[in-house]
């Protein structure tokens, strides 16, 4: 079975040495990968997990279909305080 593998994104500049013949690596920042669980926990500190393209397309949609009110709905509760401020006479 193989292992899922995670898509990431090298924040920092990596410098390694390949186990068996010794040789350095070099990972520079802003590179784009995938690795196992294993390798996530070793490179924790210098990879950001990037969420898949399909998680984006399943967001909510609102049951009208329409964009929300850009008048933010704070409207109606406007004249709340108007009240207090002219009973002092």
């Amino acid at each position: 079975m193989a292992a899922k593998k995670s898509k990431v994104v090298f924040i920092k500049r990596v410098e390694d040495r390949d186990k068996s013949t010794g040789e350095k690596t070099v990972i520079k920042a802003g590179t784009k990968g995938e690795m196992t669980a294993a390798e996530l926990k070793k490179y924790a500190d210098c990879v950001r997990v990037i969420k898949d393209d399909g998680d984006e397309e399943q967001r909510p949609v609102l049951a009208s279909g329409t964009a929300p009110d850009a008048s933010g709905g704070a409207g109606e509760g406007d004249g709340e305080g108007e009240g207090d401020e002219g009973s002092g006479d």
